[in-house]
Order: structure tokens, then sequence, then C-alpha cells
């Protein structure tokens, strides 16, 4: 990041120091609410309020926004790669633009700051929040591309579940009466809205869905499903690349789709090579890449049948009259 940082105007370098000591305190940071949403320790109040009421994005950003554990690390890094790939120089600076110069409301407000001193002119951004607290409405003023992956619910509780329980403060204040080791546990604690992901408190993933699928049919917008992106990532890439308006060639688009492999993937993560690697490391969140990229039908490992028919029987009711619907193998 020293680098990055040495392309950035001298005040930015400032900020560094309240980012780390935020990041160092995270451990022991408490659950919060706020508009009737439940957010955890690294989405803090006043940075989550500067966000809804006077952070903007600039004309030709790209913004993945996503619930957990859907395919935000995926997605961001092959709009990444499609945008600054084939500069070595911007290929190497944007992979150092980790945590926090990635989510909006990641960190404090300070970090919003050293996003709007990125050194490139098209940025990428990722942000967890509901459409109406992020305000989507202001931001397709400008001239922005969003991108939303979404994914089937049961691998996306379990992927969740992993992720939870690998949190340097899982067992901190309020989170060990909720983080559940458990899978039972787990899973009652999540489809009764107690984890901390974004959502209304007694909501969960359905409620985030909902708010964004208002918007499918806007030409700034373009829905992904998480199991078509496995099924077909040469397509995945060059439909990405072509909504935010930097077609590739079939040549381009395969190195892209297989540098963005699981096994590839995983290689770079563990070479350090990866956006996530730095930071992962740094907030003790180092973990295998299947659990950045998990396969399409572990949650049959996880749920007994009747969680299964219950997780049915929610996205039904919740999601009736939209057409959506999910591949779960």
């Amino acid at each position: 990041m020293e680098e990055l940082i040495s392309k950035m105007p001298e005040e930015c370098g400032r900020y560094l120091p309240e980012i780390f000591s935020f990041f160092e305190a995270a451990p022991n940071g408490e659950m919060f609410t706020w508009k009737d949403h439940l957010f955890g320790a690294t989405f803090p109040a006043k940075t989550v309020e500067y966000v809804h009421n006077n952070w903007r994005p600039r004309d030709g950003d790209v913004l993945v926004a996503s619930h957990m554990k859907t395919g935000t690390s995926w997605v961001r890094e092959m709009v990444r790669m499609i945008l600054y790939g084939d500069n070595e120089e911007l290929d190497r600076l944007t992979r150092a633009a980790t945590t926090p110069l990635t989510y909006i409301e990641g960190g404090p407000v300070c970090s919003l700051r050293m996003m709007d001193c990125l050194p490139w002119k098209r940025r990428i951004f990722v942000s967890h929040l509901p459409s109406d607290i992020l305000q989507i409405d202001e931001y397709l003023k400008k001239d922005i591309k969003v991108i939303c992956p979404m994914r089937n619910p049961k691998d996306q509780a379990v992927s969740c579940y992993h992720f939870f329980n690998n949190l340097p403060y899982r067992r901190a204040n309020g989170y060990k009466d909720v983080i559940a080791k458990d899978w039972n546990t787990w899973f009652e604690n999540h489809i009764a809205g107690k984890i901390p992901t974004s959502c209304k408190v007694g909501e969960f993933y359905p409620s985030h869905i909902l708010s964004w699928l208002p918007y499918k049919n806007h030409p700034k917008f373009l829905f992904l499903k998480y199991e078509d992106m496995k099924k077909n990532p040469l397509e995945t890439v060059s439909k990405i690349a072509t909504f935010i308006g930097k077609p590739l060639s079939d040549a381009q688009a395969a190195k892209i789709a297989q540098e963005t492999t699981i096994d590839r993937m995983k290689q770079r993560l563990d070479e350090g090579n990866l956006a996530e690697s730095e930071i992962l490391k740094e907030l003790g969140m180092y973990r295998k890449v299947e659990n950045l990229l998990g396969q399409v039908g572990g949650w049959k490992e996880y749920f007994t049948e009747d969680q299964s028919k219950r997780m049915d029987e929610i996205f039904r009711k919740k999601l009736e009259g939209t057409g959506l619907t999910f591949d779960y193998e």
C-alpha cells in the first residue's frame, strides 16, 4: 500500500494512523443499530450516517451492491481486472486498494476521504447496505454502473456461518450471543435477523434483495446470479465488460476468466497478489479461497430437511411476484 499512498495527496497519509487504530480496536467493538438496521463493528454508525447523508460517487465509478457472501469479492476482482488488468502500474496499484478503500461503509469516516483521493478515474466500490440506506437514487444522478450479484440463500447462509465464525471479534461483547459455532443455533439466529448484516433488526437476506430488485430493469444496473457465474465465468466476464463500457476480445475475456477461477485465486491469495490478501492478514481474517468462492450445493452438508423446507418457504413468501428464483445445485 506504500506505493499507492505515495501517489495520493500528502494529507491522505495522515489518515492512516486513525484507520489502523480503528481496525485494531474492531475486535473489541460492539454491534449497533442505525435507522433500525443492525451493523457490526467494522461498519461504524458515524460512517454509515455519513454515507447516507453526504458521500456520493463520481461519474465513471462502478459499485458492487451485494449482500454478504454472494460473490462480492469475485465480482469486484473481475471488474478490477477488466478495467486495469492490462496496465501494469494500475493493476498493481488497484490491487493495493483493499479495505478500507473498498467498502463504502467500512472503516472510519476518514477512509471515505482517502477513497476520494484514489489516483485513477474509474473507482470500484463495494457496499452491503440496502438501497434505501445507501440512497441509491442520489447515486444514480451520476454516470455510474451498479452490479448486483445474488446467490441462493442456502449456500449464502453456510458461507456467512463460516465467515462470521472466522472473525476475530466473534466472541466479543454481544457477538458471542449470536455468532454460534453450532450450526443449528446459527441457522435460527440467521433467519431471525439477529446477525449484523446491515439488514433491519429481525430481517435477513430476502429484505436486502427486495431493496434492490426494483432496479432490475434500470439501464445502470446489472444483476447476476452466483450460480450462473459458476456455470459460465467466461460469459460473465464478457457481460460485465460490455456493461461497464470496456468490451474485451475473446482472448482478454478468457484470460480474466482463468485468473478468477477458484484454483487461480487461491494461488494468488497465497502469493499476496489478490486484492484482499493484505487486509485479510491484518484483520486476522485470512481464510481459504473456498470460503470466498464456495461451490454450489455445499449447503446440503449443513441443512437438515426441515431447515431446507423452512428456507424455501421463507423465500417463496418474501419473493412472491418478483419472478426471482435460485439454483441450489
